[in-house]
C-alpha cells in the first residue's frame, strides 16, 4: 500500500491495511515525498511511523530501529541545513 498524509490520516490508512492482512507498503524516511499527480499532495507516510506502529502491534518488520532513527535524524538535520540561507548568500 502507498499513503499520502495530506489529511494526517496516513498511519491510520496503515493500520487499517495491518487489520485486512496487508503487510507491504511504501513509506519514505521523514515522510519525504509527494505526488507528481497530485498537487499539494502531502509527504509518504514516514517509515519511522510504519515501523512504530508495526512493533506496538507486535508486527514483525525485520528493520532495525536504532539504524532507521539515525538515518531519520540524518536525513531531518541534512534538509535543514539544505534549507537554512547561505552565509555567503547574505547581503553585507
Amino acid at each position: 500500500m502507498h499513503f499520502h498524509d495530506s489529511r494526517g490520516t496516513a498511519l491510520l490508512n496503515v493500520f487499517a491495511a495491518l487489520l485486512l492482512g496487508v503487510r507491504r507498503f511504501d513509506a519514505s524516511i521523514a515522510g519525504l515525498g509527494g505526488s507528481p499527480f497530485a498537487t499539494g499532495a502531502a509527504g509518504n507516510v514516514a517509515t519511522e511511523q510504519v515501523v512504530d506502529l508495526c512493533a506496538d502491534l507486535g508486527v514483525a518488520t525485520g528493520v532495525d530501529a536504532h539504524a532507521l532513527a539515525a538515518a531519520t535524524r540524518l536525513v531531518r538535520r541534512l534538509l535543514d541545513h539544505a534549507s537554512a540561507p547561505e552565509a555567503d548568500s547574505q547581503p553585507a
